[in-house]
């Protein structure tokens, strides 16, 4: 009686052990919460586990410490899948890859069915961030496609069919069915009979061709062509009306008409992505899936964003029952449809977003472009972006944007303009951050003016900011980078003072080029500029300047070294 009494239930322990654990872990004591884990377990395994895994699941802090935390909990039980799967989430947190690779694989090799861990892996191998739950919503659409993706008609079905209807052939009394007149065999053709192919590129089929023969008794493509001629109200719709033709065929498994139709357009529109890759999906139809997967693979080689291109190549290859590859191929199309906001057509999303621009609607336009800006190949379209950020004071947007207008076009002169606006405006927001004390602030501030312009005045400061935070490292890297823009700016300096020296011994005045010499050796004291200096001395025929020249250099360099020990930087030996 009295021991009962006197003793606490074991699984009061292990709640209050648990109830422990979950505070300290949600006030990020990582190390503590781990000691009462660790207890609970003990205690009660059976009971803790299942509990700990769901708080463990549900925190969020620094990745590196919940790592560290689901490394622990693992070795009370090393085939906990559902835990394995937990910690390589973590894993990939903190942008670690590989080892959430290895985890997820871990899980499957326990548990082969493992829905999460599956998913999960191929979001990882195509570096998303989508996992468990997310992961399978996000690519179960794009697994349950059986037919290709291609775009929305434009045209009313009814009036496609009318004009398909009109266009088959019409047969004389006694006449068999056949097919259309083919002048030779398209560049396809050759590709897929395995002959030497005369074009540059497999996976762009742009050689001119004329219809492939089709299907007994379906469509005349001169007569169609006719149909569409007289039907569309201008000339400039007729393509549309192929197209529209084309994708009709396609749904109405005529692939050798849709195929010609294709290749048509293409003869006019050679660089048309759309174009390519709806070809392929035809020629898949026509009994070529190998073929047609190659080209594909080719064609997001050179397009890798391409929304079609990689729908119509995973739906393939989950017909070739290379499911784990096509899921990969989902994942990175589902991150990008998530940044057109569904739209499989760049093209046309980006109008839309240039039709908000010239609305006015530039919240909008913003939010539509900004998560394009990686894909976007216009760069004044993104210097517009940036502007809008910079406007709003969305300095890291802004800057995303103005990194991708550099490398699109780095001599433009409105990028140019862009790189000191934008240079400016965070050197003087870091200013009123000093004014204010807010220095953590005005160094942020200047690590991103910097990123763009590099300047004497803001290294400086920035030198001056980490110091005074201890950060001995950036410090450091800072005072190389001064160094660094210092003796371009004096290379700069000197190479106009030695072409203005140069010129004017071109000239025949040697006096007036020692003076440009001399401002240059003011500039910086090399040695190099000291022996074209005694050059053109030797001109005037006065060798008794040789040995005055070579005094003056001497203490010019002493003084030089001196200030350079002043200012704790080695001289350079030029």
């Amino acid at each position: 009686m009295l021991e009962k009494l006197f003793t606490i239930d074991s699984s009061e322990e292990v709640e209050q052990a648990l109830s422990s654990g979950r505070k300290l872990l949600e006030g990020k004591f990582y190390d503590r919460a781990m000691v009462e884990f660790r207890k609970a377990l003990q205690l009660d395994q059976e009971i803790a586990m299942p509990v700990i895994l769901d708080i463990y699941s549900q925190s969020s802090g620094d990745p590196a410490a919940l790592v560290s935390l689901g490394t622990n909990l693992l070795s009370y039980d090393q085939n906990n899948v559902e835990l394995i799967n937990i910690l390589a989430n973590a894993y990939r947190k903190q942008e670690s890859y590989e080892q959430a690779k290895k985890l997820y694989k871990r899980c499957l090799e326990v548990d082969p069915r493992n829905e999460f861990a599956t998913y999960n892996l191929a979001a990882t191998i195509a570096k998303t961030d989508y996992e468990d739950n997310n992961a399978v919503s996000a690519v179960k659409p794009f697994e349950d496609l059986t037919d290709f993706k291609l775009p929305e008609l434009e045209l009313a079905p009814e009036a496609l069919q009318e004009i398909y209807e009109a266009s088959k052939p019409e047969l004389e009394a006694g006449e068999a069915e056949g097919t259309v007149d083919a002048s030779g065999p398209s560049f396809v053709d050759s590709i897929l009979s395995d002959e030497p192919a005369e074009a540059p590129e497999a996976a762009a089929p742009e050689e001119e061709a004329s219809a492939t023969p089709v299907e007994p008794g379906k469509i005349d493509l001169q007569r169609l062509q006719q149909e569409v001629e007289e039907r569309a109200s201008e000339p400039e719709r007729i393509p549309t009306y192929l197209l529209n033709m084309a994708i009709y065929c396609m749904h109405e498994r005529d692939y050798d008409t849709a195929r010609a139709l294709f290749e048509g357009l293409l003869k006019n529109d050679s660089h048309n992505v759309d174009l390519r890759c709806f070809l392929l999906c035809a020629i898949a139809e026509q009994g070529h899936p190998d073929k047609a997967r190659e080209l594909l693979s080719k064609l997001l080689q050179a397009q890798p964003t391409h929304r079609y291109g990689l729908v119509n190549y995973g739906i393939l290859l989950r017909r070739q029952g290379k499911s784990s590859q096509a899921r990969v191929i989902f994942f990175q199309l589902a991150r990008l449809l998530e940044h057109s906001q569904g739209d499989y057509s760049l093209d046309r999303f980006l109008s839309l977003a240039q039709e908000e621009l010239q609305k006015g609607n530039t919240k909008k336009a913003a939010e539509m472009l900004t998560p394009l800006v990686d894909e976007l190949a216009d760069a004044l379209l993104v210097l517009k972006l940036s502007q809008l950020h910079l406007d709003n004071k969305a300095y890291e947007d802004a800057l995303q944007a103005l990194r991708r207008a550099i490398r699109l076009a780095p001599r433009l002169p409105e990028v140019i303009k862009a790189r000191h606006q934008f240079h400016q405006v965070l050197a003087e927001e870091a200013e009123n951050a000093i004014s204010k004390d807010d220095l953590s602030r005005a160094a942020a501030l200047l690590e991103q003016a910097i990123s763009v312009k590099k300047d004497k005045v803001s290294l400086k400061k920035l030198i001056v900011l980490h110091t005074k935070d201890e950060n001995e490292n950036r410090v450091a890297e800072l005072k190389k980078t001064l160094s660094e823009v210092e003796t371009k700016e004096r290379s700069r300096q000197i190479a106009e003072k030695v072409k203005e020296a140069e010129a004017h011994i071109a000239a025949g005045d040697p006096v007036r080029a020692l003076k440009f010499y001399e401002d240059a050796i003011n500039i910086e004291p090399r040695t190099e500029l000291y022996k074209q200096m005694l050059a053109a001395a030797e001109q005037l025929g006065r060798p008794e300047l040789a040995e005055k020249l070579t005094n003056w250099f001497h203490e010019q360099r002493e003084e030089w070294n001196r200030k350079q020990h002043e200012n704790e930087e080695p001289p350079e030996d030029n």
